[in-house]
Order: structure tokens, then sequence, then C-alpha cells
């Protein structure tokens, strides 16, 4: 009697070796393919990031820049083109709505060179709000004299609205709010599928 219920452990403890080896087979395939994924996620979250990154460097200087031409040096200009630029809503988006994107191009002069500026104000200038785009046309015609506003260490940096405005906080706000829900989802996967592997890792010790 303990003879046949010692070949039949013996029997089951193989039976549980061979479940195991096959167990710890899947899971070697398991991370080999979680490994490759793990480097897609770690590759898009690398673009995602430098993209966000260089949208908070572009809105900071922003908001900076837009602060400090208050105290920059003017010159007259005159206006070359003025302009808005309509692009339609796209297909897939879920607003009727176009962008209106004011084009302004402005001619000064700095220590005797000619500079082009194209920046109206600091910020956004496109929105969907075409009477604002043609207030902000309608302030600068062509041909019109202006008063040109330009940085004394870089002259080719200029702006005909100098001053903080709400727009350029929103570029900034966006910046953030765009790099916080596009990477959060993705550090997220990676941590739950390291969990996975972990608990997978768990039961066969187990």
């Amino acid at each position: 009697m303990e003879e046949r219920e010692t070949k039949r452990m013996g029997r089951l403890s193989k039976e549980r070796k061979r479940e195991l080896k096959r167990q710890y087979k899947e899971m070697q395939a398991g991370k080999e393919k979680e490994k490759s994924g793990s480097l897609l996620l770690k590759v898009l979250w690398f673009i995602v990031f430098v993209i966000t990154i260089g949208m908070a460097w572009i809105a900071t200087s922003s908001v900076y820049y837009s602060i400090e031409s208050k105290g920059w040096p003017t010159v007259p200009g005159v206006v070359l083109n003025s302009d808005i630029e309509y692009d339609p809503p796209d297909a897939s988006s879920s607003s009727s709505k176009g962008t209106y994107t004011v084009k302004i191009e402005y001619r000064y002069i700095v220590n005797e060179e000619m500079y082009i500026g194209k920046r109206p104000q600091f910020g956004m200038v496109s929105s969907q709000n075409q009477s604002r785009a043609a207030e902000l046309v309608g302030r600068y015609p062509k041909g019109k004299t202006v008063q040109v506003y330009y940085d004394p260490d870089k002259a080719s940096r200029s702006v005909l609205e100098p001053g903080f405005r709400i727009g350029t906080l929103f570029c900034y706000i966006f910046a953030v709010v765009f790099g916080v829900l596009t990477i959060a989802p993705i550090i997220e996967k990676v941590i739950n599928r390291r969990r996975s592997l972990g608990h997978q890792d768990q039961q066969i010790k187990d």
C-alpha cells in the first residue's frame, strides 16, 4: 500500500515538474514579447517626452519674452503683408470649426541692417474665432507704418504688440497638460506590465 502511494506521489511529482517547466517556458516566451513591447513603449515615451519638452520650452520662452518685450527699444517699420489663413477642420475632428491663423509680415531696420518680422504678438495667433483674427489683421493693414519692438540682444527677435497675454499663458498650460495626458498612460502601462511579470514569477516560485 505504501509502495503504491509512493509511486503515485512520484508520478504526481514528475507531472508537477513538467507543468512547472511548461509554465517556465511560457513565461520566458512572454518575457521576450514583453521586452519587444517594452522597447517600443520606451521609444514612444521618448518621442512624446521630446515633443512635450519642446512645447514647454517654446511656451516658456513666449512667456519670458512677452514680459521682457515691454522694455525693448523701438524702431519704425512697415507692414508688408497682412492676411488670415484658414485651415478647415479635419474629417476626424469632432469640431465643425476651422482654424484662423494671422499672417503678418513687417520690415524694420536696426543698425543699418534690415529685418523681416512675423510676430504681431507673443503667444497664440491661431484660433477658431474669425472676428478676433480679423480684428488683429485690421490693426495692421498692408503698407501701414508701425512701431516695432526688438530684442537688443537679438535684433531679429521682434514684436508689434509687446507684453503678456492670456494666449501666451494658454500655450504654456497646453504644453503641460498635453505632456501629462500623453505620458501618464504610457507610464501606467509600463508599471502594469512589470507588475504582471512579477506576479508570474511569484506563481512559478510557489
